[in-house]
């Protein structure tokens, strides 16, 4: 009867030493939690962008700016979005397509930038604009929005910049 005795009191030490620790988990984990940020603003802010996103593939967009500079005139560069992951355009004399990802709520990866491989000699630098334009395309690593511009930037600066046609 002894012997049963002290098991029993020997697994109630257990159980309470069991339920303490348990206790002390919850209770480091509820402290964890509250040390973390709290996601509502990033949230909303990248449900925001996914609303945003519809109207920037549901545009045309004709470059106006390349690394500040105006584009050539007599040339029209122009980028759209497909729905999913693909784009296309006319980089100024050729056509061009390739594919894109978007990432975090600004985030933005172009791909696979392939092109047409016509000669234009008019206007004179049509060719080098049309290579270096095609080049930052692929650099994008974040976009900007609004309903009439679009900027595509590198490494926190803007390098293309868009009107909505």
């Amino acid at each position: 009867m002894r012997a049963v005795a002290w098991m029993v009191v020997g697994c109630l030490a257990t159980l309470g030493g069991g339920c303490n620790s348990i206790e002390k988990a919850e209770r480091r984990v509820a402290e964890e939690k509250a040390q973390l940020p709290d996601p509502g603003p990033i949230t909303a802010e990248i449900h925001q962008a996914q609303r945003d996103w519809a109207w920037v593939t549901g545009s045309r967009w004709t470059l106006a700016l390349i690394e500040g500079e105006p584009v050539l005139d007599g040339t029209t560069i122009t980028l759209a979005f497909g729905d999913h992951t693909w784009l296309r355009g006319s980089s100024g004399c050729n056509t061009y397509s390739g594919s894109y990802e978007r990432f975090g709520v600004w985030g933005l990866r172009v791909e696979g930038v392939g092109a047409t491989k016509k000669f234009c000699g008019e206007p004179e630098g049509v060719m080098q604009q049309e290579s270096r334009y095609l080049r930052l395309l692929e650099s994008a690593a974040e976009y900007q929005a609004t309903r009439e511009t679009l900027h595509l930037l590198r490494d926190g600066r803007v390098v293309l910049s868009f009107a909505a046609e």
